[in-house]
């Protein structure tokens, strides 16, 4: 879960040039989760409920294969920090 990114990977946190403090995070995520929650309701609410479950079923199913590749070790998270100072090698 992405409030748990500060906890697995606190280098790359560290360096993290747009720094929340975790009680800014924890807030922040939260309130991205309950609008996005808001929207994804309203809009179910105002398609044909053939569409409405076929999307259900869809985002359970991704949800599902983020889990396992999540658990298998599928996903390989890399920063996109770097040090402005380092130049990079001419060819």
């Amino acid at each position: 879960m992405q409030f748990q990114d500060f906890k697995r990977y606190p280098e790359a946190w560290a360096k993290n040039k747009f720094h929340f403090s975790n009680g800014a995070l924890y807030t922040f995520c939260t309130v991205s989760i309950i609008i996005y929650t808001v929207i994804f309701v309203k809009g179910i609410f105002s398609i044909k409920v053939s569409y409405a479950v076929a999307a259900v079923i869809v985002m359970l199913a991704l949800i599902l294969i983020g889990i396992y590749l999540t658990k298998k070790g599928g996903i390989r998270i890399e920063t996109s920090l770097w040090d402005p100072s380092v130049k990079k090698e001419e060819k």
